[in-house]
C-alpha cells in the first residue's frame, strides 16, 4: 500500500525523488572505469562518492526509526565504522553500487512518507552532533544526494539543485556560520532571492553578492566564488563545512 506523507513533507519528498533519479542517471552514463576515478573531493574516488551517498540512506534510516520511536537509533555505530564501509565500499563494481544507490533510496523514502505527522518534531543528532527534527530528514537526504552528486565532477553544478533545498540549507548554513570559528566577516547578500545575513566576527566586513545556490556553494566549499561579487575583493576562503 503507497504510504500518504505526512503533512508538510509531500514537498522534499517529490524534490528527493527527483534529485535521486538524476543521480541514478548519472550512475547509468558513467564507465566503469569511472569508479575508480578521482572525484572533486581530496582522497576520494568517485566510488568514494557513491558508497557515501548510498551508506547515507542506510544510517538515516536509522534516524527515521529514532523519530518515529522515540527510541535512541545512532545514523552509524561510530566514525570509524561509517569510514570502514565507505573504504571497503568504493571499489565496487559500478552496478553493485547502482543497486545499493537504489535500494537504499527506495527504502528510506518508504520510511520518510511513513512518518507519522505527531512525530515531525521529534528530535534525532547526524553523527557529528547536529540535531534535526524528523521534518528535517527528507531535505537532509536531498542535501546529501545534491552535494555529493557535484562531488562526482560527472555535469551536476549547483546550479542545478534544487531552489527550496537551497533555502532550507542556507538557513542552517547561516546560523552555523554566523559566529563560527575561522569565519571571515562578510555580509551576504543573494541577488535572487533577497537573502541577507552578516556572518563573522564584529567590524569591517566584505560585501558578498549573488544567486542564493552560488553563495552556498562558495559556503559548502563546492566553489571558489569566482561567480560572486566581492568588495572588497578578493573573496575569502569560509571554514570547512559543515
Amino acid at each position: 500500500m503507497t504510504q500518504t506523507p505526512a503533512p508538510g513533507t509531500a514537498e522534499p519528498l517529490s524534490l528527493l525523488a527527483t534529485s535521486t533519479e538524476r543521480l541514478l542517471a548519472t550512475v547509468d552514463g558513467l564507465s566503469q572505469d569511472a569508479v575508480t576515478e578521482r572525484s572533486t573531493l581530496p582522497g576520494w574516488t568517485r566510488g568514494h562518492v557513491l558508497a557515501h551517498i548510498a551508506y547515507n540512506a542506510d544510517g538515516l534510516r536509522n534516524l527515521v526509526a529514532w523519530a518515529r520511536t522515540g527510541e535512541k537509533t545512532p545514523m552509524y555505530a561510530s566514525p570509524e565504522s561509517r569510514n570502514a564501509d565507505i573504504e571497503a565500499g568504493a571499489p565496487r563494481p559500478l552496478a553493485a553500487h547502482r543497486e545499493h544507490l537504489a535500494r537504499g533510496a527506495e527504502a528510506l523514502a518508504a520510511d520518510l512518507a511513513a512518518l507519522p505527522a505527531g512525530r515531525l518534531d521529534a528530535e534525532v543528532f547526524l553523527l557529528n552532533g547536529k540535531k534535526l527534527l524528523g521534518r528535517d530528514l527528507a531535505w537532509q537526504r536531498m542535501a546529501e544526494v545534491e552535494i555529493h552528486h557535484v562531488d562526482l565532477d560527472a555535469g551536476h553544478t549547483p546550479e542545478d539543485w534544487p531552489p527550496a533545498l537551497v533555502s532550507w540549507i542556507m538557513d542552517r548554513t547561516v546560523v552555523g556560520f554566523r559566529n563560527r570559528d575561522g569565519m571571515p566577516a562578510v555580509e551576504i547578500t543573494a541577488t535572487d532571492t533577497g537573502r541577507t545575513a552578516r556572518l563573522g566576527p564584529d567590524g569591517d566586513a566584505q560585501v558578498v553578492t549573488g544567486p542564493e545556490h552560488a553563495l552556498f556553494a562558495w559556503l559548502c566549499g563546492r566553489s571558489p566564488g569566482h561567480d560572486l561579487s566581492v568588495k572588497p575583493g578578493p573573496i575569502p576562503a569560509p571554514p570547512t563545512w559543515p
